[in-house]
């Protein structure tokens, strides 16, 4: 894995010597920055399909430093504490490890598995106990793990136990994973307060429940085989690193813009784009849909993929379908620019709560009409400008009919 990250620190270090020489305007030019987002995507999926071995997170170089660990009858587990702003337990993540050759996880069925199961389109695997087929969500295509379940009470009884052993007290179980050697148990807390020591008084119960289940989960495979992932594990992780993908395009320009890294170009109306970037989310998210129900139509994975495609799939779409938008707009606009005198009337200083601050002017006679504008501007142009100052403004037609400011400057006498 060292190997692996250093390999990437010098395919990228390139693009970062760059980014600090020409600043954060180097994201701007789009075909470098899609560029670096798919090849980095296309070796994050390469990396994490394909690597060699199994994750060594106790002796590598990246290992988790807020990885603990702890026994109790004899079994070594691992575990991390998530904490609110007053220290108190908010989640608590258990493992076990050296489980090889598993890629399934588990979770608590919601009404969105169960619409889908009953139209036929998402296949999970029925144990044929209906306490645990109707409560626990089985997201794996495992035909021995299916058989397991369905033959060894033991086994479900195990599993069934840890999704309610602590519920009454408030921790509720969002997943139980098998995967990458380790048997692993997440959990939230729902209480007011949880403080460390009674998290870790509910490792008496929770881990003798997950040997008990591990006990009929023999490892399949060695530390240093290739990783385990199902088919439609690698299809749904294929999707769900586009979706990370389409989010980081969108927000990170949207943020830069937000925050006055590069005020121009801009659109003359922000808002003007809104209505194309909704048709553009609906149509690609249908054709998405449709090629997810072409590969996984007969999966355990199909209703969780699609859920996290109507969620953050959605979002992602419609961030990068904006910056899209105006990059095509503004970028394969060849007409010329056309100018016109404005006066600015007031400025305007925006604080949000995270310390970031946008600077606007008010100008009066936008593109020769009687009319008042908005533009956002960074501290600079700010400063430079006065009230009742006279500036110059060029505005170009856009790719895409949507009008976009190249730049303002002074008319001085």
């Amino acid at each position: 894995m060292a190997l692996a990250f250093f390999a990437l620190s010098i395919i990228f270090f390139p693009f970062i010597i760059a980014a600090l020489i020409f600043g954060v305007e180097y994201m701007y030019i789009p075909p470098l920055r899609i560029a670096l987002i798919v090849m980095i995507a296309g070796i994050y999926l390469w990396f994490s399909t394909f690597r060699k071995k199994y994750s060594d997170r106790h002796n590598g170089y990246f290992e988790d430093i807020n990885l603990m660990s702890g026994m109790i009858e004899g079994t070594t587990y691992y575990y991390t504490l998530g904490h609110k702003k007053d220290d108190s337990v908010v989640s608590i993540s258990i493992s076990i490890e050296n489980i090889y050759g598993y890629d399934f996880s588990l979770k608590f069925e919601t009404p969105f598995e169960r619409f889908f199961k009953s139209l036929g389109l998402s296949t999970e695997c029925q144990s044929g106990d209906s306490r645990f087929d109707e409560t626990i969500y089985i997201i794996s295509d495992d035909e021995w793990l299916c058989n397991e379940l369905s033959n060894n009470k033991s086994l479900r009884e195990a599993l069934y136990s840890l999704f309610w052993s602590h519920h009454e007290k408030g921790i509720k179980v969002q997943k139980i994973e098998c995967f990458d050697g380790r048997f692993l148990l997440k959990t939230k807390n729902t209480t007011e307060t949880l403080s460390d020591d009674q998290a870790k008084g509910l490792f008496k119960t929770i881990v003798p429940l997950m040997k008990q289940a591990i006990e009929h989960l023999p490892s399949k495979a060695a530390p240093h085989h290739p990783i385990y992932r199902e088919y439609s594990g690698k299809i749904a992780f294929v999707f769900h690193t586009l979706i990370v993908a389409l989010i980081v395009n969108g927000g990170m320009m949207l943020y830069f813009e937000h925050n006055n890294y590069l005020t121009f170009p801009q659109l003359s109306d922000s808002y003007s784009i809104l209505p194309m970037g909704i048709a553009v989310t609906i149509i690609s998210l249908v054709a998405i849909i449709v090629i997810v129900y072409k590969y996984l139509r007969q999966s355990s994975r199909f209703s969780p993929v699609l859920f996290e495609l109507f969620t953050l799939g959605s979002l992602g779409l419609f961030l990068s379908a904006l910056v899209e938008i105006k990059e095509v707009n503004v970028y394969l606009d060849s007409s010329d620019a056309t100018t016109f005198a404005s006066s600015i009337t007031s400025k305007e200083i925006h604080s949000g709560r995270k310390k970031s601050t946008t600077y606007f002017l008010n100008l009066y006679g936008w593109n020769n009409q009687p009319m008042q504008h908005r533009i956002q501007i960074d501290s600079t142009l700010y400063h430079q400008y006065n009230e009742n100052d006279h500036i110059r403004v060029y505005l170009h037609k856009g790719f895409l009919g949507y009008p976009w400011v190249e730049k303002i400057e002074q008319i001085t006498n």
